[in-house]
């Protein structure tokens, strides 16, 4: 198994922040994201890791070959970072995608370090890892039915607040088997990106897979599990206050 972080993000709203190479490269508890991310892969076993990346990209390579050892590092580079979204970072690795299974990634996580060892263990092929929705978490959520299959992606703007017991937050860690990817997620996300753009989100191909009955992806409910999103300098000062008491 391998794994794939998008990392080719400018980190807009990140403002007071705004002088880091990139959002993987923040520091909390004097450990930045990308090797608290490190660590929990080789934990869990895997020595592959590729990284999408755009903003400052050179820099941002040599760091992260500097702090990484024990792993083949892989960069695939998006030159398009500042007018496109995360679909295009994928896109542009899909061939890296379809090669093995695959832990899919994003930058911007912090979370227990067993995390990821507990995902690869999990029986489940394919799965998202969801967390209880709370009303203070931005972004997809999905609702789940009884036997652990996720029966939809729901995008933040179609969340019904009064209803929001039955939503389950998405962690933007994904286990993808092999086949997965090359027999429905890849052939989606070039047939989305050609009728939608660069500027959409990899979650949403999933939504249209899901509708369409065509996957079954398991939930991998981590409610337990200490987690954080770190979109803006707020949730920064949160995530670090959080880690840093736990550590």
């Amino acid at each position: 198994m391998q794994a794939l972080m998008l990392a080719a993000g400018m980190g807009r709203r990140m403002r007071e922040n705004i002088e880091i190479t990139a959002k993987c490269m923040i520091k909390i508890g004097g450990k930045t994201l990308l090797e608290r991310a490190t660590e929990a892969l080789m934990l869990a076993g895997i020595r592959k890791f590729i990284i999408v990346i755009g903003w400052n990209c050179d820099q941002l390579a040599t760091e992260i070959q500097n702090s990484i050892s024990g792993m083949e590092i892989e960069f695939v580079y998006n030159q398009d970072y500042a007018i496109t979204n995360n679909i295009y970072s994928l896109y542009i690795a899909r061939e890296q995608l379809g090669q093995d299974d695959t832990l899919l990634l994003e930058s911007d996580l912090i979370y227990d370090i067993n995390l990821l060892q507990r995902i690869v263990h999990y029986p489940a092929n394919d799965l998202a890892v969801v967390s209880k929705y709370q009303p203070w978490m931005d972004g997809t959520v999905t609702t789940i039915e009884s036997n652990g299959i996720i029966d939809a992606f729901i995008e933040k703007q179609d969340i019904q607040q009064h209803d929001i017991g039955r939503y389950w937050k998405t962690v933007n860690i994904y286990k993808f088997s092999r086949e997965f990817s090359q027999n429905y997620y890849i052939p989606y996300l070039e047939k989305y990106i050609k009728k939608y753009g660069k500027n959409q989100y990899y979650e949403l191909v999933l939504k249209e897979l899901t509708k369409l009955s065509l996957i079954q992806l398991t939930a991998l409910d981590i409610s337990d599990t200490l987690w954080y999103e770190i979109d803006t300098d707020k949730d920064l000062k949160m995530a670090s206050t959080i880690f840093d008491k736990r550590e």
